[in-house]
């Protein structure tokens, strides 16, 4: 079966990410994913690998398997490849329109005449001209038919798909992920997506080219481009130079109708994607060789990436909502409510002027402003509330109801059913929305199986939220109860039964935590990434490390802001 872990869709309509044990490296067996965080080494490793060249009077068969080693040489264009191509093919060949990753060994077999070859190609990977990768749960063969003559009485490759086939292990030394940035609706958060390309000197202009074609399809709608319509690079690079990386590019409409927010916008983009590179400090931006101006504006805010939630936090003393001004003591509390109905799973607002929680039964969502409270969103076995920045709160039914209501008055306060038709099927027991509010985190249950998935926020012009899109899976490695923001590009996984939590990157990393006896609940601060867990016997732990370590404050069930 397939599966692909950003952007394939499944036979159940969604999509994977799966999981890699460590950074930089493909799982052996089972589960096949190549996502990890860039290792600051991999120029280095991907520069120590020499490709070899074809050998004088080198058999056909050794000119094909030549053909296929030399694809570790991702330097100079697949120069070293290219010598193993008649010299009219090397002229067009593109190896980097498809990558194929292969586990164990290929299978080299005559075709039907004998200048032909069909190599077997057992694939775990694939990645495509975009940089997005599909992943397999099982090695699923691949022909790769290649067709050789002779020139000037020595054989080389005169046909062969645009691809270069690679072996896992070399592949982790020469591709590296890579992040693209887009940005909420108001271009005032960062929103990250990650990309996959050979680490190399043209992989400036890679970066390049995929940003300015939009964002992955699992982000499509619920993110934006600073990129203007129809923009496309100018010449087929991006140079660097002296740490300026030059991007030159054609635009659907004349560089004189884009006002200067557009221009500065843009720059951020083109900038906050390309300083991940060794070697970019700045950035050059032109369209049709004509240099445009940068930073003149005074007031001009750049979207934040992973930006921070603060230390503050909301809980429950007694028949008291508190809220703590600091997470690591009591030093500062304020009473927002008191009731003397149980109170549980609270939540609190970006601007901490808003709370929720649910009542005991977990079928009644409450919402709290200047100590005043209003039952707002009704329904069996919701999900702890969460607000985002347009000022929704949201909570779904264990049925995959998925509501939400806006808070930004009390008139007309109906809760808005957001489609999401993919949770049919499906439990829902954690519902969190993200910082930047175009995805959500979602846990789910079925058949005694748990899933994490990340969702795209589809919202109106106005930013109501309209649909929860197509999601993209993370895994764990095993059950999972509920599910927190860590970071705008990771998750904090808990799962109450054994007391295991564990950390998950977009990127495909994967930090188990200690386990916790007797864990309840936790809570986390994208931003600062801190994290906070409750045990059953109301004692409170931070992670500190990698480790969960004792913090004496009085708050029950504290959580961040979101």
């Amino acid at each position: 079966m397939k599966i692909r872990p950003l952007y394939k869709v499944s036979s159940l309509g969604l999509i994977f990410l799966l999981t890699a044990t460590s950074c930089g490296s493909i799982p052996t067996d089972g589960s096949v994913n190549h996502y990890a965080d860039p290792a600051q080494s991999a120029s280095a490793s991907a520069a120590d690998i020499q490709a070899q060249g074809p050998s004088q009077n080198a058999s056909p068969e050794q000119i094909v398997r030549g053909f296929i080693e030399a694809g570790i040489g991702a330097h100079d264009d697949y120069t070293v490849a290219r010598e193993f191509l008649t010299p009219e093919f090397a002229q067009t060949w593109q190896p980097d329109d498809k990558t194929l990753v292969y586990r164990d060994q290929v299978n080299l077999k005559q075709g039907g005449k004998s200048e032909d070859f069909v190599v077997k190609v057992p694939v775990t990977t694939e990645i495509d001209k975009k940089g997005i990768a599909t992943s397999f749960d099982a090695a699923e063969n691949q022909d790769v038919n290649i067709t050789v003559k002779q020139v000037d009485g020595q054989w080389r490759i005169a046909s062969a798909p645009n691809a270069i086939v690679i072996s896992r292990a070399n592949f982790e030394k020469v591709f590296t992920p890579f992040t693209l940035y887009f940005y909420d609706s108001t271009f005032t958060y960062a929103v990250p997506d990650t990309r996959w390309f050979a680490d190399r000197s043209t992989v400036a202009t890679s970066l390049v080219r995929v940003l300015l074609q939009g964002p992955a399809p699992y982000l499509e709608g619920a993110v934006s481009s600073a990129v203007p319509e129809g923009t496309q690079l100018n010449r087929n690079s991006v140079p660097v130079n002296g740490g300026t990386a030059t991007v030159d590019v054609n635009t659907a409409e004349p560089a004189a109708n884009l006002s200067q927010l557009d221009i500065e916008r843009f720059q951020t983009q083109l900038t906050q994607t390309l300083s991940q590179l060794n070697g970019v400090q700045a950035i050059q931006l032109s369209v049709q060789d004509q240099v445009l101006k940068q930073n003149s504006l005074d007031d001009y805010q750049a979207p934040v990436i992973n930006p921070d939630v603060g230390p503050q936090v909301v809980g429950f003393s007694g028949k008291d909502m508190r809220m703590s001004e600091n997470f690591r003591d009591d030093s500062n509390l304020t009473t927002i409510y008191t009731s003397d109905d149980a109170m549980q799973l609270p939540a609190m607002g970006y601007k901490r002027q808003n709370f929720a929680y649910l009542n005991a039964a977990r079928n009644s969502l409450n919402w709290i402003n200047s100590n005043t409270r209003k039952t707002v969103m009704m329904g069996e076995m919701l999900t702890q509330p969460s607000f985002d920045q347009f000022q929704w709160l949201w909570s779904s039914t264990s049925d995959g109801e998925v509501k939400a209501i806006s808070i930004a008055n009390r008139e007309n306060q109906t809760p808005r059913t957001i489609s999401a038709d993919w949770l049919k099927d499906y439990t829902v027991s954690s519902l969190k929305i993200s910082r930047d509010g175009t995805r959500a985190v979602i846990v789910t249950q079925s058949g005694g199986e748990s899933a994490v998935w990340m969702s795209g926020i589809k919202r109106g012009s106005d930013n109501t939220p309209e649909a929860l899109m197509e999601p993209i899976r993370l895994s764990s490695t095993g059950k999972v109860s509920d599910a927190q923001w860590y970071s705008d590009s990771s998750v904090l996984l808990a799962d109450y039964s054994q007391g295991s939590t564990e950390i998950v990157n977009l990127s495909g990393e994967v930090k188990q935590i200690e386990t916790l006896d007797g864990l309840a609940s936790i809570s986390a601060a994208p931003g600062s990434e801190t994290a906070l867990a409750h045990t059953q016997d109301e004692s409170v732990y931070r992670l500190l490390d990698g480790r969960w370590s004792r913090i004496d404050i009085s708050l029950e069930d504290a959580n961040f802001s979101g």
